[in-house]
Parts: structure tokens; sequence; C-alpha cells
């Protein structure tokens, strides 16, 4: 009898014993084979309805959930492309909810392995700008019985000293990087698997991670039932990336770019050198031509305005490319646009025109971009510093020359100049503390959440300055228009909180926080906003940019005359000010 029960009890715990390496498999086997997808996901989809795609948006919101929420997987013992892979079959093969959802279960059930919960734990409302968007986990009526599974994971414990595996190993950091995302570069033409994985990964990115989520204009859940059937016709490579190109347009963010070779022969290997800005909301020809074709016989003025490209209207080109132009705001989509009207694989161009009330039509040659020296409107080849006439200083801190700003100024007002990109060569821009009276607020900025993803809170309001009897008391000036973008506008921030400071010209490029990169299949990278970046009483400048206090704007005329505007409206006002 006694041997009898120790057997028992020995059967018992190797019962146990088996159970818990069952289960510990059940989360391991997914490193059993790091190559059973290396080139091939195994996808296939011979055609599909609404139900197919129906069953892709459940699968892509469970798999990002579980992917930033499981603490398993967010520690990166799982790989979770693969599993995607090996979920995906069944899904696409769904022909109800109920089979769809049978299938879930089955899969999120390998990994109900949750030992701790808790109750989710927010800090002070009064902190929070944006809370994690995870309603829908407890829908029933979609999910069935997957719901309060997906609850449990949530209401798992995460260790928050952690960053998410995918995100980033530094939760002092108010910008991720999502760094353990795998481009798979030797996939020269990713296929099903891998793009409906590009899809899956970036939605989920944007949903999670992405600090300005909600001034997405579209909904972005219905971006999903656009995009997968786009993902999957995308059955070449131009396609697959323009597919890609036109997703990441719509998060309307300017940092959102995309730069692939595919996509630079699509927009064209040639151009007409010749620079083009949108003013009084026409095409108009802005200055002269691009070394080392200035010479070259164009019969173009400055102020034309250019009305049709081989026969279509500007208005038909402006239409067809803010598709696949990622900008925050339409003045920042008109400018990249501009940079492409004349951008072609046709060695000519036929253009029509208007001067002066004249029409004209010429054709015009083109050049290999390469080997045409677009200027950077971003910086220039004059001074860092300059005083001008009536006595003005003039501060352009992406000069290319060089210099410095003088420890102390004395003249009858400041022009800081912030239509470029400023650059950190230049000493004494970034902390201008001769501006200020004493430590100024200017900015705050938001950081994600790895314990709870889709959480934003605001960081402590960051300052500018030092306590400085001796301040320039005067007037400064801050010029900007749609070149002003992210760090140029950040400074923006930074002068405007300045006593007798104003800001003048027009909208900003509305793209503040630094950028993060993202990886996708194929070895493609794309950016978006990294950081919401917020004035002290939690205004916006992303979409928004950064508002003028007095408007000016270019003028046709103006360009025709060679004139810039906005700094002698500046120099002006200044002088208003100072009538001495």
């Amino acid at each position: 009898m006694k041997t009898t029960c120790i057997n028992i009890i020995i059967i018992i715990c190797l019962l146990i014993i088996s159970c818990g390496q069952e289960k510990e498999r059940s989360i391991n086997t997914n490193l059993q084979d790091v190559n059973e997808f290396k080139n091939d996901s195994k996808i296939s989809i011979d055609s599909y309805n609404n139900v197919t795609v129906e069953n892709l948006i459940v699968l892509c919101k469970v798999w990002g959930f579980l992917k930033y929420y499981h603490p398993d997987i967010a520690n990166g013992k799982i790989d979770w492309d693969n599993e995607l892979f090996r979920i995906m079959p069944r899904i696409i093969n769904s022909t109800s909810k109920k089979e769809r959802n049978k299938h879930l279960l089955s899969w999120v059930k390998k990994y109900d392995n949750i030992a701790i919960t808790e109750n989710a734990f927010y800090p002070n409302a009064d902190s929070i700008k944006l809370y994690p968007g995870i309603a829908w986990i407890e829908d029933q009526n979609t999910l069935g019985k997957v719901s309060k599974v997906l609850i449990k994971i949530k209401n798992a414990k995460r260790d928050d000293n952690k960053w998410n595996y995918f995100t980033t190993d530094s939760p002092q950091s108010a910008v991720p990087k999502f760094k353990n995302e795998n481009p798979y570069p030797n996939l020269s033409m990713p296929d099903i698997g891998y793009r409906l994985l590009a899809l899956f990964r970036y939605w989920n990115i944007i949903e999670y991670y992405y600090p300005y989520k909600y001034l997405i204009h579209a909904e972005w859940n219905k971006i999903l039932f656009e995009f997968i059937p786009l993902f999957i016709e995308a059955n070449d490579n131009l396609s697959y990336k323009l597919s890609i190109l036109k997703l990441i347009t719509r998060i309307n963010d300017t940092h959102a770019r995309l730069y692939d070779p595919i996509i630079e022969d699509y927009k064209g290997k040639r151009i007409a050198p010749i620079e083009i800005g949108f003013v009084e909301g026409r095409a108009i020809i802005m200055s002269g031509f691009y070394k080392p074709y200035y010479k070259t016989d164009y019969p173009f003025r400055l102020g034309d305005q250019i009305l049709k490209i081989n026969n279509e209207p500007i208005e038909s080109i402006v239409e067809r490319k803010l598709q696949t132009i990622p900008a925050s705001n339409y003045p920042a989509k008109l400018r990249l646009i501009a940079r492409e009207l004349f951008r072609t694989n046709n060695d000519k161009l036929i253009i029509d025109y208007e001067r002066n009330g004249k029409l004209y039509i010429d054709t015009i040659n083109t050049f290999s971009i390469q080997k045409s020296n677009i200027p950077n409107r971003f910086k220039q080849d004059i001074p860092y510093y300059q005083v001008l006439k009536n006595n003005v200083s003039y501060i352009y801190p992406a000069s290319m020359r060089g210099g410095v700003i003088p420890d102390s100024i004395n003249t009858n007002g400041i022009i800081i100049d912030l239509r470029c990109y400023p650059s950190m060569d230049n000493k004494g821009y970034w902390e201008f503390n001769q501006l200020y009276p004493v430590p100024m607020e200017f900015a705050k900025f938001t950081t994600g959440n790895a314990t709870h993803p889709g959480l934003f809170t605001y960081l402590p309001t960051t300052k500018v300055g030092n306590y400085n009897p001796h301040y320039f008391k005067g007037k400064k000036v801050i010029l900007v228009n749609e070149i002003t973008i992210s760090h140029s506008e950040f400074m923006a921030m930074k002068y405007r909180c300045a006593p007798n400071s104003i800001v003048m010209g027009s909208t900003t490029a509305g793209a503040d926080g630094g950028i993060i990169k993202v990886d996708l299949p194929g070895g493609i990278s794309t950016y978006i906003t990294g950081a919401g970046v917020y004035y002290p009483d939690g205004t916006e400048t992303q979409q928004i940019g950064i508002r003028p206090d007095i408007e000016v704007l270019p003028t046709i005329r103006g360009i025709r005359e060679g004139r810039d505007e906005l700094l002698e409206k500046a120099i002006e006002y200044l002088i208003k000010s100072n009538p001495s």
C-alpha cells in the first residue's frame, strides 16, 4: 500500500512537471526554427472578400495588442513575426466570425500564462495627454471568448523598469526607438504575408507609440479596411512601396518620409533645374536655375505662373500628388509638391505658363537629378550674424559660414531668421540667454509608456534662460514660413517666450518632436515624429505649426522684383518700434 501511494505521488508529480513543460513549450516553440519563414511567409490569398478583410483587421489588432501587452512577448522571448505567419492562414481561410474567433481563442490561449495580474494604475489625470485606445478588447460581440483572455493579458504585471523589447531600453527617453524590428533586407519583393506584416507593424506602432495619433484626420481603425486590400494586391515592388507611401501620408506628419530608390525613380530621374514655389495659391517661378545649368536657355522669368505640365493642369497635378506627399499641413504639402513639379523621366517637358496676362507654351530640357546641383533651401551661404541697415541685428542659424553671436547686442532690434534648419555647428543660438531676464517656460513634452502602451503623459515643463538683469530689452522678430520645421519650430517656441518677441511670417511645417525610424520588410525605412511637443498651456504645434503674430506672405509682384518681403517687413517693424 505504501509503495502504491509513493508511485501515485510520483505519477502526479510527473504529470505536473509534464504540464508545466507543455505550457513552457507552448511559449518557447516559437524559437525552434528562426529560419522557418526566412524567405517565404507561406501565406497565399487567391481571392478575398469583406469577411477576409474583417478577419485580418481583427488579427492585426489582436497581434499588435499581444506584442506590446503580453509580458513574455513584450520582453522579446518570442519571434512575434513568425507567430503571425503561423496563425494568419487559419484567419484568412475563416468564413465566419465564429470560425475566426475559434482559431483566435486557440491561439491566444497559448499565451494565457499570466502569473500575476493587477488593475491598471494610471498617474494623475492632469499629467495624462492620451489614454490607451484598447476598449475594443472588451467587445465580446466581435471577439467572443477571446475578449476574456485579452483582458487578463491587459491586467498582467509588466516590468516597469524595462521598455518593451520592440521599442527601447531607455525609459527616461521621451522618444522611443524601434530597434528590434527586423527589416528583412534580403527580401527583394516581400510576399503577401510580409506585406501584411509591414502594414500590421506600422499600424500598431502608430496605435501605441505615436504621440499624435489623435490628430490623424481619418479614424485610424478605418485605415485597415482601406489598406489591407492595397497591400494584398501590391504584387510588384513599386505597388508595394507606393502602398507604404500612401499609408504614411495618412498620419499627416512632415517627418513621415520614405527614401527608396524605386520610389525615387518613379518620381523621376530627371528635372528641369528651376525652383518653383506656391505664392498666392499659384505655382510660380521663384529663383534662377541650378548649377551647372544656369546658362541653359530657359524661357522663364521670375514670377511666371506655371499653368500646365505636359498638358496636365497644375490643380490636377496637386490633387494627384497629395495622396503620396506626407506632410502635417497644406502649406507644407505644397512646398514638397513644388519640388516635384518639374521632376520627370522624360527628356523634355511641355510647359504652359502665364506672364503679365499673356499665355505661352514652351518645351524645355530636363537633366539628370544626380548631376543637378539642387540648392538646399534649409541653409544658405550667408553670414551667421550681421548688422543690417538702421542698426538691426540679423541672425541666420543655418549659415554655412559659421561665426559667433556677440555676447552683448546693442542694436535697435534683433531679427532671427528661422526660414531654415539651424545647424548645431553654429554656436550661441541654442542657449541664446541674453534674450531672457529669468528662466522662462516655453514647452513641454509627452512620452509613451511601456507598462501601459498607448498611454502618453506630460514630462515637466522645459525652461530656457537664466537670471540676467542685463538681458536684451529691445524688440525681437522671429521669421518663419513653410520651410520652418522641427528643430527650427522648437527654436521659434524658445525665442517667442522672450520679452518683446513676435513671430512674423506664415504657417510652419507643423512637425516638432524629433524623428524615429520605422523599419519595414524589404529593407524599407520610414520615419515618424517621436515625441509630443506642446506650449506650456498644452497647445499643439503638430499640424498647426508656429502661428505668426503678424502674418506676412510673399506676393507674385515681390517675387518678380526679387525682393524678400518678409525681411523687409521685419526691418520696417523694428524701425517703427525704434524711431530714433
